[in-house]
């Protein structure tokens, strides 16, 4: 039977939750993906067949206008009028506008919108959620699904990335624990790095420019999606781009949110205490101003008197601190009596006399006749 071994157990009980979710959240894709392809595919493709019929029908019939021989006479641009009308309103579908733009510039290829790819881009962009809107469900029962789809599939992406975020972001942290605030400043350049180097290379790697890349980069990143340009890349390239990207961005979110709540923690704390010290003082201001009769002037110059008799006086306890002595090997003398030793540490050694006046100051006089009451007695 297989074990695990020990070492292993804590890692695997700590990372277990964090895979087991985002395997949930994967396999929630695979399936919305799977389920719209089925359900939207075949709409595509008898749309497709229906919309390529009646351009050949509205094709021929203008052909048939043009060459009639008829001593009736006709006007030809009306028939051409009628024609481009019918094109336009035929290409009001966006899925036939992608159609017959591959169909007539790509030697009658004709690709299809809804393939699995396509599939899984939308399902995952729906979720996360970014929303090209370049494949959207046209079918009735494709428009109802994709609410309830909606509906589960956003928290469950919500929570994924919160907890992708929250996991990574202490690590980071204590990578950058020795700088206030690095973390959070480094965090920042690397999602403007990632945008700028993503936008960089979607820009020499296709035919958009630069600021259409940036763009682009920017409303991915922050999944904002307006579906104004098209992806510039494949769509497995791309979904790793959105994964990393909202990653990046949580992490990022979850590291600089947590200094701003500790620097304003910080500032409340500060605040409280200030909030304390100054009705303190307003209570003295108000006792002194009922008792001594003092205000305006009377009281800041109260004020600067406590404040320095407080810093004469905590300069008088420090001075008032009995040096530390190291009194060892040598014999016990009480503080409060004027005697002299003499202590020989070993047979043959020099002797070394101290007096109680080297260690402590000479009593007062008050003191000494005390002790002397104290001694007659």
């Amino acid at each position: 039977m297989f074990s695990i071994p020990s070492r292993l157990k804590k890692p695997l009980r700590t990372a277990l939750p964090h895979v087991g979710l985002a395997t949930c959240s994967i396999v929630y894709v695979c399936f919305g993906a799977l389920l719209f392809y089925q359900i939207e595919q075949p709409n595509e493709l008898s749309s497709r067949r229906a919309a390529l019929e009646h351009y050949e029908r509205v094709k021929q019939r203008l052909i048939d206008k043009t060459f009639m021989k008829s001593s009736e006479k006709y006007d030809l641009s009306a028939y051409v009028d009628d024609y481009i009308e019918e094109l336009l309103m035929l290409l009001e579908d966006p899925q036939m506008d992608a159609f017959f733009g591959t169909y007539l510039d790509m030697y009658n290829s004709g690709e299809n919108q809804w393939t699995p790819m396509s599939s899984f881009l939308f399902a995952a962009t729906t979720v996360i959620p970014v929303g090209y809107g370049f494949v959207t469900p046209t079918t009735k029962i494709g428009r109802l699904l994709i609410i309830i789809y909606g509906m589960f599939g956003a928290p469950l992406a919500l929570v994924t990335v919160t907890d992708i975020g929250e996991f990574m972001s202490p690590h980071m942290l204590n990578f950058f624990e020795k700088i206030p605030g690095l973390g959070a400043m480094c965090c920042l350049v690397l999602l403007a790095f990632y945008i700028v180097i993503c936008a960089l290379l979607f820009h020499f790697t296709s035919t958009i420019s630069l600021l259409d890349s940036i763009h682009f980069s920017i409303t991915t990143v922050f999944t904002i999606g307006y579906g104004d340009t098209p992806p510039p890349i494949p769509i497995p390239t791309l979904i790793i781009f959105i994964i990393l990207g909202v990653t990046l961005v949580t992490i990022t979110v979850e590291i600089v949110a947590s200094e701003v709540i500790n620097q304003i923690h910080y500032m409340g704390r500060k605040m409280g205490n200030a909030r304390k010290f100054a009705s303190k003082m307003a209570h003295f201001a108000q006792l002194t101003r009922g008792r001594f009769r003092l205000s305006g002037h009377g009281q800041v110059d109260s004020f600067s008197n406590l404040a320095l008799l407080m810093s004469l006086e905590s300069q008088s306890i420090l001075m008032k601190r009995p040096k530390k002595i190291n009194l060892q090997n040598r014999a016990y003398e009480p503080s409060h009596l004027h005697i002299e030793f003499v202590d020989v540490t070993t047979p043959g050694s020099s002797q070394a006399s101290i007096s109680s006046h080297d260690l402590f100051p000479p009593c007062s006089a008050k003191t000494r006749e005390t002790l002397s009451i104290s001694s007659v007695s």
